[in-house]
């Protein structure tokens, strides 16, 4: 599959700073139009980013640099992890289930275009692999306690029961590079099949 670059007005490759993306503590109530328009921004200044060469660990204890498994085409999709019922709409544990399931059962359809798909979560070890036991994952999962991509990339989170968790968001990354960014996901059951839908465009 070729690799085509998105037609946004970009400064493609640039880095870029966690200060200049959109958080999720405002400081004034700001409108549904603005709140949109902050995240399609987001949306637009990750694409051309390099993926930052940081480790993350896997399941069983080791670690591995995202640049390793960047290679070819990659969808890297983050969600949150959390188990707390008081997490609601799409960042909520029954969207994570939704999520997990969508992409298994679309697996296949990843593999044909030679796609290779990674869970990233704000988990703890033992939460992940939870998940992973319950969902019968058999794709690579890594779990970022420590948010530390998030920091790299300026990446949406949300606070909860103490803790910082990811806002629900999709990465598809070609040799090292963000491509496309998809955020907001508006359904996380509907995320893998809207990949798998822009990488048929653009091949």
């Amino acid at each position: 599959m070729d690799r085509r670059v998105p037609s946004w007005p970009l400064d493609a490759r640039r880095s870029i700073r966690a200060s200049d993306c959109a958080t999720t503590r405002l400081s004034a109530p700001q409108s549904n139009l603005a709140v949109a328009t902050d995240e399609m921004a987001l949306a637009r200044r990750l694409a051309g980013i390099p993926m930052p060469s940081i480790t993350l660990q896997r399941i069983n204890g080791s670690r591995i640099g995202l640049q390793t498994i960047s290679l070819g085409w990659v969808v890297y999709y983050l969600y949150p992890g959390t188990d707390d019922s008081s997490a609601l709409g799409i960042d909520s544990p029954a969207e994570d289930t939704a999520q997990h399931r969508a992409y298994c059962e679309r697996e296949y359809h990843f593999r044909e275009l030679g796609v290779r798909m990674v869970g990233i979560s704000s988990q703890q070890h033992l939460e992940q692999l939870g998940t992973i036991r319950d969902h019968h994952i058999e794709h690579l999962m890594l779990i970022d306690p420590d948010l530390v991509l998030a920091e790299a990339l300026g990446l949406p989170t949300f606070e909860l029961a103490e803790r910082l968790w990811y806002r629900r968001l999709t990465l598809l990354v070609h040799d090292g590079v963000i491509e496309r960014a998809f955020y907001p996901v508006a359904t996380a059951a509907n995320n893998p099949g809207q990949v798998l839908t822009w990488l048929q465009l653009h091949s």
